[in-house]
């Protein structure tokens, strides 16, 4: 009798095992790094609102004449799923950290360079040159 329910608890355990790997792994696969920072702008924090920063950058357009710095000013969203980091000490710090004024580079999986508003994946508080 007792070898019968130590045998049906192993087998309970190792199913919920299964399960809990399964639910944790396998059936939300995360944004792999080269996703998360398929594009990169870096600019200058000109205002912060809500969970909204306006980021004024120059992009590099290229044209038959060369190539020419396009000011652009574009909306980055931030939302939970958002890392917010220092470079140079490249530590999380909490987004109630980042400044108007601040450098930073956004990284986005999205196409940052031709939308005006776009998710940031991770916000990176540049380090000041000195």
């Amino acid at each position: 009798m007792n070898r019968k329910i130590i045998i049906s608890l192993g087998v309970v355990v190792l199913l919920g095992l299964g399960i809990w790997y399964y639910a944790a792994h396998v059936s939300h696969k995360p944004m792999s790094f080269a996703d998360r920072r398929k594009y990169a702008l870096n600019g200058t924090i000109t205002k912060i609102d809500g969970n909204h920063l306006t980021l004024h950058t120059a992009l590099i357009e290229s044209n038959v004449q060369g190539n020419n710095a396009v000011k652009a000013d574009k909306i980055v969203d931030i939302n939970a799923d958002t890392a917010i980091t220092k470079t140079k000490l490249g530590k999380p710090i909490s987004f109630s950290e980042i400044k108007v004024g601040d450098i930073v580079t956004v990284y986005s999986a999205q196409d940052s360079y031709s939308k005006n508003e776009f998710t940031a994946t991770e916000v990176s508080l540049n380090a000041p040159v000195y």
